[in-house]
């Protein structure tokens, strides 16, 4: 797996224009997760089974707790 690109892309983005962005860079998979207005958990993708979420909050976790190096495979 290759390193998490445009992380943070802006501070500033709306998510318009991080979904934006993300339909520009061809991925195969996508994993959105946010919050709502009120403060709820929103989380959905295409066709990613809870472990592969997982599996990639994990990796996730990883390059924010080593400052944003590569989270290998």
């Amino acid at each position: 797996m290759a390193d998490v690109l445009l992380l943070p892309a802006s501070f500033h983005f709306t998510p318009e224009q991080a979904l934006d962005s993300a339909k520009a860079a061809d991925l195969d998979e996508v994993l959105v997760i946010g919050t709502d207005k009120n403060g709820d958990f929103f989380v959905r993708s295409p066709r990613m089974s809870c472990r592969d979420a997982f599996f990639l909050a994990e990796k996730l976790r990883n390059y924010a707790l080593t400052g944003g190096q590569s989270i290998g495979d």
